[in-house]
């Protein structure tokens, strides 16, 4: 936003303005009433999802950016630089950092699922954490266990390279990284 009241004081971003009973900004499609709701210039903690949005140039600068992707087999753990100071909640026993609730500044507990999301890269950052468990079996003595085997895919008959192989113990074809 290049108009309104500047943001407080050890501040970063600007507070999400939500709708009131006199009206709403409609995505800051309405200058005035962003301005009136009480809207802070510089940069927004709300983002514009998908969709057409008839954007006053003048009165603010719009960048396009990709949406946080987290693929299957991981989860984000979101590092907000937003919000209240948060309180941790671990408890006493947790000695190894902390973590806050949703919409306060610091890690979040609740971790974000695999999806797309519309998250502000100037009011927090995603980490990705893999979910997959691999079983490593000590029973086998021989170097080439499953895990090396896993490594090397073998041709599929249509040519594609499907990420299966060959192993002993569980049968001519298992899924890389199953636990088996």
């Amino acid at each position: 936003m290049h108009d309104g009241l500047s943001i407080m004081s050890g501040e970063i971003i600007a507070p999400e303005i939500r709708p009131a009973k006199e009206g709403d900004h409609n995505y800051f499609q309405y200058p005035e009433m962003f301005l009136a709701l009480g809207g802070k210039r510089g940069k927004q903690l709300q983002v514009l999802t998908d969709g057409t949005f008839f954007i006053n140039r003048w009165f603010t600068t719009v960048e396009i950016r990709p949406k946080t992707l987290i693929p299957i087999g991981y989860v984000g753990v979101v590092v907000s630089y937003y919000g209240a100071k948060g309180v941790d909640v671990t408890g006493q026993g947790f000695r190894y950092g902390e973590q806050v609730e949703f919409n306060e500044r610091g890690v979040w507990k609740q971790t974000l699922v695999p999806g797309k999301y519309a998250l502000n890269p100037y009011a927090m950052k995603v980490e990705f954490v893999s979910t997959i468990n691999f079983v490593l079996r000590k029973d086998n003595p021989s170097p080439r266990n499953c895990l090396e085997k896993a490594k090397r895919p073998e041709r599929a008959r249509s040519g594609w390279r499907k990420p299966l192989f060959r192993c002993g113990k569980c049968g001519p074809l298992a899924i890389r990284g199953s636990t088996h």
